[in-house]
């Protein structure tokens, strides 16, 4: 068993170093990734009135939570702002060789700073992932 976040490791470039990662996992609170496909109607004549379907071009997205300090509101600010593509590195369950890693490129479509009384400071990011992500192991 696996307790999320307990050996997790999230790591990304900077704009100023767009394909060298650094270890964020610290800051990070909270973080999702999603893949999904688009669907195109593939459907024929003579489909015994079933529609066919096929996918087509694929989407992935990481939403990320970063407890704020200066210092990663500085990284995440500069990456909206210039648009920059960068390398990023999730490994789920840690870093140990055979556990699984997913790798790839991204840009920051948006961020998020909420201000709430008596609440902790946060930033949050949405990211595109731009290409082929590879799912491999370490």
């Amino acid at each position: 068993m696996a307790i999320a976040g307990a050996a997790t490791v999230w790591a990304h470039a900077t704009h100023g170093s767009p394909s060298s990662n650094n270890d964020y996992s610290a800051k990070t609170q909270e973080l999702s990734i999603t893949f999904d496909g688009e669907e195109v109607d593939a459907t024929c004549f003579n489909a015994a009135a079933f529609r066919a379907y096929e996918q087509s071009f694929k989407n992935g997205e990481i939403e990320v939570t970063y407890k704020w300090d200066a210092a990663i509101n500085t990284v995440i600010t500069d990456l909206w702002k210039n648009g920059t593509e960068i390398t990023f590195s999730l490994s789920p369950i840690g870093t140990t060789g055979g556990n699984p890693r997913i790798t790839g490129a991204m840009i920051c479509r948006s961020i998020e700073l909420p201000f709430s009384v008596g609440e902790l400071q946060q930033i949050s990011a949405t990211m595109r992932i731009t290409g082929t992500p590879v799912f491999d192991t370490h």
